[in-house]
């Protein structure tokens, strides 16, 4: 699969609101992807191949923080890259807009958004009970910052 990571344009945002309900219980409403778009700190990217969108992801990059604001791979394209793709866009934006560390959360029974996360350098740092309804957060945390 050749994917390519390019910005979210407003023209995905259709797209991107379907592909997001598919991907989870609460999905994202496209006035509310929109108005993500309108903030000065949020930056999202698109995975997609020759068929369409596979994927997007945003990071809100606060001062020295970022902080993965959504990360979304159309269900029947996972563990094939999508994400993890995306995730090094992330980790780039947040690198060259001087943050020293990103945080996410993950729900603790997604091991397989938990393992790409170890595998890209995130560690555990604390977790948020009930968080997901019944189900907790595991919050995650990077370095950005080399030899720290």
């Amino acid at each position: 699969m050749d994917i390519r990571i390019r910005e979210l344009e407003r023209s995905d945002l259709h797209y991107a609101a379907e592909l997001d309900r598919r991907a989870f219980e609460d999905g994202w409403s496209e006035k509310m992807l929109s108005a993500e778009l309108e903030k000065d700190f949020a930056y999202y990217f698109a995975a997609e191949d020759g068929g369409g969108l596979l994927g997007f992801a945003g990071v809100w990059c606060v001062y020295e923080t970022a902080d993965v604001a959504r990360i979304a791979v159309e269900p029947s394209t996972r563990r094939r890259g999508i994400g993890e793709a995306l995730m090094r866009a992330l980790i780039e934006k947040a690198g060259e807009k001087g943050c020293c560390r990103m945080m996410l959360e993950v729900d603790e029974t997604n091991s397989a958004a938990g393992s790409m996360y170890r595998k890209l350098g995130f560690t555990e740092i604390d977790l948020r009970k009930n968080y997901y309804g019944e189900h907790s957060a595991v919050i995650m945390e990077l370095n950005l910052i080399e030899g720290n």
